[in-house]
């Protein structure tokens, strides 16, 4: 198993973070699957989103981010938020860049890092702790995979993440 770093300490809470870029046991089946899907894509031709699908995910879709990257400085922009994520940070960010619409996150070095990597290494990024999303949020941990692809007409940055939250129960 590969990881990008054992444990690193998450900043609201004393709890661990786990990191990987490899499919292990930790992943869930959903993970797993769409980074196989985003394996067999990047082997054809590169990264190319053009090649993805989301009708094949439609059971994925409330739980998917889609972020445009911006190289230098490196900086995130909702592309699409699925409802799942709306509910959970009680706001919808499309069409917002990530240090405005979550700014107690642009502090967190390594969450920063994570999608770094992704972008710039062009390399799968799989992570759960804590949720640490929002302030205050009930919910217990997390999972989330951080998929890079490249827009092929513009040869533009795109982040596709999966997120599951574990511990969640929706109301009503």
């Amino acid at each position: 198993m590969q990881h990008l770093q054992t444990l690193d300490a998450a900043p609201a809470t004393s709890q661990a973070r786990l990191v990987e870029r490899t499919p292990s046991r930790h992943w869930s089946a959903q993970s797993t699957a769409l980074h196989a899907h985003w394996t067999t894509l990047s082997q054809s031709d590169g990264r190319p989103w053009d090649a993805f699908d989301p009708l094949q995910w439609t059971g994925l879709l409330p739980n998917i981010w889609l972020l445009d990257v911006q190289q230098k400085p490196f900086r995130l922009k909702f592309r699409l938020v699925g409802t799942r994520i709306v509910e959970q940070i009680h706001a919808d960010p499309t069409g917002r860049w990530l240090d405005e619409a979550l700014p107690h996150l642009v502090d967190n070095v390594d969450f920063i890092e994570r999608y770094r990597m992704a972008a710039i290494e062009g390399v799968p990024v799989w992570t759960i702790g804590p949720a640490d999303i929002r302030p205050g949020n009930p919910t217990r941990a997390i999972e989330n995979l951080i998929l890079p692809f490249t827009v092929v007409d513009t040869k533009q940055s795109l982040l596709l993440m999966h997120s599951i939250f574990h511990g969640y129960s929706r109301r009503g």
